[in-house]
């Protein structure tokens, strides 16, 4: 082992693989070696590489090049390894030794189930509580229990990375954000806030980050996006007035103040195209035959609008002042003979010449 922590990487092996091995060695060295040689495992067995193609021939590789600088071995035994290769221990392996030529190499068998040994990163796990964690410790311990006591190394692997992951289950319950566990919670909008991880893809990165912004920023970015769609669509100037004109406090109220200046910008935009069109058609109709459609398709496009638009002011309306009707129903009486005037205010005057009241 002291000879491997001094050699330099072979031909094919990036140095920093290279020294990820050699810290992989020396692991397994202090964790199973006293295990691996009751086993009858050797040198090669445990650290070799091809001489040719190390890090590309797996007939070469040993359990150190195979376990990786995350794996975990569960097992050993004189003709197999029972092993997890992912952060966590997230999957079970199990490796045979199988014999071509005069050489033996170890060969990954097929496991009909994987096995989680950690708490997956968004697990939700709101029907459970800490209390639940001591019953699942000791489900952990009879699997243990059990895979000290099963004499084939699939087997025994298969109950120690099942114990792995019921305690590590047990633990998130009893402290989630101890264990790395994102605990899921509404953010901005009742959306479910994801985990910043500055692993994952920008996008994903910003939608978390724009979830689980304080109101006040998400506010600000807000405020500025609908300003520069505004902007973009040219009537920055009148969205504003609109907002502010209708007092619009929300931000849905003031989308709907934007859209309405749009819409009033572009029914304007269609009325003056179809004017441009008519007086073509009044001028020049011999040489414009087509003015006159040209002027109906604008105005009609531009009638749609203005519908679109007195919709939009209606919504915004109620939204503004609640979806209420109110309606005030007067009850007058009048006796025979009499007379009646309902009416807000009622101002008297008499015309000249009129000698009547």
């Amino acid at each position: 082992m002291a000879l491997l922590a001094t050699l330099p990487a072979p031909k094919g092996i990036t140095p920093p693989r290279w020294r990820m091995f050699q810290a992989t060695a020396a692991r397994v060295l202090h964790d199973q070696g006293a295990e691996l040689h009751a086993a009858g495992w050797d040198a090669l067995d445990v650290f070799g590489l091809h001489a040719d193609a190390p890090a590309t021939n797996p007939f070469g590789w040993g359990l150190a090049w195979l376990l990786g600088a995350a794996g975990e071995v569960l097992d050993v035994g004189p003709d197999a390894v029972g092993m997890t290769r992912e952060a966590g221990g997230a999957r079970l392996a199990l490796y045979k030794w199988q014999s071509a030529g005069k050489h033996r190499h170890l060969a990954s068998v097929e496991i009909a189930r994987s096995v989680s040994m950690s708490v997956p990163a968004q697990m939700d796990l709101s029907g459970l509580t800490a209390g639940d964690a001591e019953w699942f410790d000791q489900v952990a311990t009879g699997k243990r229990a059990a895979a000290e006591g099963y004499d084939a190394p699939a087997g025994a692997a298969q109950l120690a990375a099942e114990a792995a992951g019921i305690e590590a289950l047990a633990a998130a319950l009893r402290d989630p954000a101890a264990c790395g566990l994102h605990v899921l919670r509404q953010g901005q909008g009742g959306e479910t806030a994801p985990p910043d991880d500055p692993d994952r893809p920008w996008r994903q990165r910003e939608v978390a980050q724009t979830v689980a912004a304080t109101p006040t920023v998400l506010a600000a970015d807000a405020s500025m996006a609908r300003l520069s769609m505004a902007r973009d669509a040219g009537v920055l100037t009148l969205a504003v007035e609109a907002a502010e004109d209708a007092g619009a406090a929300t931000a849905t109220e003031r989308m709907l103040s934007h859209q309405l200046a749009a819409a009033h910008q572009a029914a304007m935009g269609l009325f003056a195209a179809a004017e441009r069109e008519l007086y073509k058609h009044r001028v020049a109709s011999n040489i414009n035959p087509g003015a006159l459609a040209e002027a109906t398709r604008s105005a009609t496009a531009g009638a749609r609008v203005l519908a679109a638009f007195a919709q939009g002011a209606l919504a915004l309306d109620r939204l503004r002042n609640g979806n209420r009707q109110l309606v005030t129903v007067q009850h007058v009486t009048v006796a025979d003979g009499g007379q009646a005037l309902i009416a807000g205010s009622v101002t008297t005057t008499k015309r000249q010449g009129s000698t009547g009241q």
